[in-house]
């Protein structure tokens, strides 16, 4: 009878363990799949997900489980909304109960609870600094902060990937973001990223020859010169890499209006300047157009894109916020010797975006899709040629069918 016992419980365990890998986030308690009611109290992060692929949103009180919580997804019916572990005891011990249905099932799914629990800070490797170096790391919905010197040069990387890393299930918190998540090497994945503020920028790619993919994921970026936010608003990804690629899929930016009463900031040398609000930010993503080692042949190959505009309370603002999606060299000067002044490519599906508006001549629109320049090693700016569609250039591989406006 023991020995039945003891099986019974080992494949309750696998069981628990097998849905903890593919239905939710380690930590996390499955309440619902779409169209489900979660019953919770307080506030907590929530995920929604399947197989290993989630995203996250903040969520007080009960809630019905629905797409249009989260961050822009691809999930299906099928996927489950699942809540993550609290911090106090009574909770844990709601968890630990909820999975319990008789003595050796409350055993079990104790124990797995109490670790759930432990472990919902995410993996060790998880931390501020770190080089990811070809593993995979859940960091369970940890949030990541180290600072945000305006936009300073030579800041810091939050957390570096390299030869085949992956990072996931993680956000970067508002005022340390400093110099983003970076790609040093070889091939890099982050899934399921949230940065609460974007500081220089949200993800740099530095690998020649790598490929930086991002998958469902959002980021965040206030439109002031405040010190704290990064400056005067510019990029949310850069990829500075000869002969490189950045593969996004599903990622939603939001541009936030500045809520700072402040009439004063600081610049990146410490200097005070005036506070400047504005209604736009830069660019979703820009390849290098000055850098000193300059170099071309990068793609970016985006699809799924949203792009928001509102307050810091979530109320929509009118415009998209935004003056371009993507800027590209499509040409090089001197500066930039073959075999390196190969032309950038933008590849872009599937864009939608707050108030976008094509212009009547069919060619300009607000904000910009792709917009093209003239590359350089000058470190002194770069010539701007204006606007392209795939019917001017095969750079900007993209057509007006494949933007809309909501």
């Amino acid at each position: 009878m023991l020995r039945k016992i003891l099986i019974g419980a080992a494949a309750a365990l696998t069981a628990l363990g097998s849905y903890a890998a593919t239905d939710y986030p380690a930590g996390y308690v499955k309440c619902a799949q779409i169209g489900g009611a979660c019953t919770m109290s307080g506030t907590h992060t929530v995920a929604l997900g399947k197989a290993g692929s989630f995203v996250y949103a903040t969520l007080t009180g009960n809630f019905t489980c629905a797409k249009s919580l989260f961050p822009s997804n691809s999930f299906d019916t099928s996927a489950w909304c699942s809540i993550g572990p609290t911090t106090t005891s009574s909770s844990a011990s709601s968890v630990a109960s909820s999975a319990a249905s008789s003595s050796v099932a409350s055993s079990v799914a104790s124990s797995v609870a109490s670790s759930s629990v432990a472990s919902s800070a995410g993996s060790s490797a998880c931390v501020v600094g770190a080089v990811l170096d070809g593993t995979d790391v859940d960091c369970g919905g940890k949030t990541l902060s180290l600072s945000c010197q305006s936009d300073a040069e030579g800041q810091a990387a939050v957390i570096s990937l390299k030869n085949g890393a992956t990072l996931r299930n993680v956000h970067i918190g508002a005022g340390g973001g400093a110099h983003g998540i970076s790609c040093l090497a070889g091939n890099c994945t982050l899934r399921n990223v949230t940065w609460d503020e974007v500081c220089e920028h949200a993800a740099g790619n530095y690998s020649e020859g790598g490929t930086y993919s991002i998958y469902d994921s959002t980021a965040s970026q206030v439109l002031d010169n405040a010190y704290e936010h990064g400056s005067k608003p510019d990029k949310f990804f850069q990829d500075n890499a000869y002969n490189s690629k950045m593969y996004v899929r599903n990622f939603t930016a939001i541009m936030v209006q500045s809520d700072l009463t402040a009439t004063t900031t600081k610049d990146a040398s410490g200097s005070s300047i005036t506070l400047t609000k504005y209604t736009s930010s830069g660019k979703i993503l820009r390849t290098c157009g000055d850098c000193s080692s300059n170099k071309g042949g990068r793609t970016l190959d985006m699809d799924g894109l949203t792009v928001k505009h509102q307050t810091s309370s979530g109320t929509r603002l009118s415009g998209a916020g935004l003056d371009t999606i993507a800027g590209i060299d499509t040409s090089w000067d001197s500066t930039v010797a073959s075999p390196y002044n190969v032309p950038d490519v933008a590849i872009l599906r599937n864009l939608k975006i707050q108030d976008y508006k094509l212009n009547s001549d069919g060619k300009t629109s607000t904000p910009k899709i792709c917009d093209t320049y003239l590359g350089t090693r000058t470190h002194n700016g770069s010539t701007n040629f204006g606007q392209k569609w795939y019917s001017d250039t095969t750079s900007c591989n993209v057509t007006t069918a494949d933007v809309t406006s909501f």
